[in-house]
């Protein structure tokens, strides 16, 4: 049955992050916080299908926290990336071994910026993405790796690989036919899947 994790009025609809893996590993974190108190990032997160932690603190700042975004690897670790307001985008990575989260580290003070999506790639390198609002079309979207325990220099990426996920969907034989047309940003383009037909579609 589901189980209600935290309830709070003073989370708002994008200031909440969640994702699981294929070993059921899973991380969901949200900011709290008001003006005149702390901002704070809390997480709670389970294994194997498991019980969910006990909700925990994961960071306290000055500065308003918004949305969070989080990633969990090949390797059984997460990452989790959030824009501390015209501050800057900042991330720790979790282990779901040890349950210890890494110090946080800055991945860019440009206080212009909207964070974006967070990702592994095929080699397990950690690839944040966001989006300069200041910058020119051709350079607005930006993704940065860690690399060797620090983010690299930003790079302008095309405008597609920053999209969202876009589905071409046609009746087949066995059911629906669902073909990805390009990854959300970072994300390789998963193969097309048949969806049996069921009551409703």
């Amino acid at each position: 049955a589901p189980r209600t994790i935290v309830m709070s009025g003073k989370i708002a609809g994008p200031q909440w992050a969640a994702a699981s893996d294929s070993a059921r590993n899973e991380l969901v974190t949200w900011a709290v916080g008001d003006f005149g108190e702390p901002f704070e990032l809390w997480f709670s997160s389970r294994s194997a299908g498991g019980s969910w932690s006990e909700p925990a603190k994961l960071y306290t700042g000055d500065k308003q926290i918004i949305s969070p975004a989080v990633a969990i690897g090949k390797d059984g670790n997460a990452i989790v990336t959030w824009q501390e307001w015209v501050t800057r985008l900042a991330s720790s990575s979790y282990s779901f071994k040890t349950g210890v989260w890494s110090e946080p580290l800055t991945i860019t003070l440009e206080p212009s910026v909207e964070n974006g999506a967070v990702t592994f790639n095929e080699a397990g390198t950690a690839l944040a993405y966001f989006h300069r609002k200041s910058a020119s079309d051709d350079s607005a979207e930006q993704r940065t790796q860690l690399l060797n325990g620090a983010w690299s220099a930003p790079e302008a990426i095309p405008i597609a690989e920053a999209d969202g996920n876009e589905y071409s969907v046609a009746a087949g034989t066995d059911g629906l036919v669902v073909t990805p047309l390009h990854p959300r940003a970072g994300q390789l383009v998963p193969p097309a899947v048949t969806r049996p037909w069921c009551e409703g579609y």
